[in-house]
């Protein structure tokens, strides 16, 4: 029996230092784990956000290729910022490869800073746009 939704941890909650402009990238998300889902309600939690930090943003890549050696961006997943520290930012995604994953991309001037994140995402296959607030 196929699974209404999944809760899957894309990004446990990290303290990722920037290291000048290092992406941090999740893991693969398998969209055909424990069923056939077309679209995920993505979730980022950003804690504190160093003063180097000048810019942030969060997109959700796709691949039919788990090592995504040819990434497109995902349909709702076009880079949004995330610079504000202790906020919540929600995506709403729709698939159409196998493979989903999250990108954080900082950009820093200074010397290399620290970003507190977590990204979670609800695997389902309910119509865009979700009916969510």
């Amino acid at each position: 029996m196929k699974n209404p939704v999944a809760v899957i941890q894309v990004i446990p909650l990290t303290d990722h230092e920037g290291d000048g402009n290092a992406a941090l990238e999740s893991a693969a998300v398998d969209m055909q784990q424990a069923g056939y889902y077309e679209a995920a309600l993505v979730i980022a939690q950003l804690g504190a956000v160093g003063a180097n930090v000048t810019a942030l943003t969060l997109t959700i890549e796709e691949d039919d290729d788990s090592a995504f050696g040819d990434p497109t961006v995902a349909y709702g997943g076009a880079a949004i910022s995330v610079l504000a520290g202790d906020a919540t930012f929600t995506m709403q995604v729709k698939r159409t490869k196998r493979y989903i994953r999250a990108v954080l991309q900082p950009t820093e001037t200074g010397a290399a800073d620290n970003v507190q994140i977590a990204v979670s995402a609800i695997l389902n296959n309910w119509a865009l746009p979700f009916n969510v607030r």
